[in-house]
């Protein structure tokens, strides 16, 4: 059977039926972006299906991607490679949540300590 070129009009189009809830058409906003001190485990339940099925080489570089500024200075200054493996990364930046200090304050009470004579490094640091 031969297709007729003459009927030009668009095709009809049916819609799909979906279940219940479930949105055809999802959002693909970003999640939040990740500051030190904010809930780790929130933050990586968030960005979960934005890396689900990536490959592993490209992990890492995306779960940096969802950092805030701040978070991608103290990331640096931990010197772990934005290419080392996510389970690295994610360690590191389970690390930053902890911190709930401003690190310019830390910095500060650490210029201003005098490390007496017998403090080892270690100790002072």
């Amino acid at each position: 059977m031969e297709k007729s070129t003459d009927d030009l009009s668009p095709p009809i189009v049916k819609p799909a039926l979906c279940a219940e809830g479930y949105d055809p058409n999802p959002t693909t906003d970003q999640p939040p972006l990740f500051i030190p001190g904010d809930d780790f485990d929130n933050w990586k339940l968030r960005v979960g299906p934005f890396i689900a099925g990536a490959s592993q080489s490209i992990t890492s570089p995306m779960n940096l991607s969802f950092l805030r500024e701040e978070a991608s200075h103290l990331f640096h200054s931990a010197r772990v490679l934005a290419f080392a493996p996510a389970p690295q990364i994610r360690t590191t930046l389970r690390k930053l949540s902890a911190r709930t200090e401003n690190v310019a304050i830390l910095r500060e009470r650490l210029i201003g300590r005098h490390q007496p004579l017998d403090e080892t490094v270690v100790a002072y640091v």
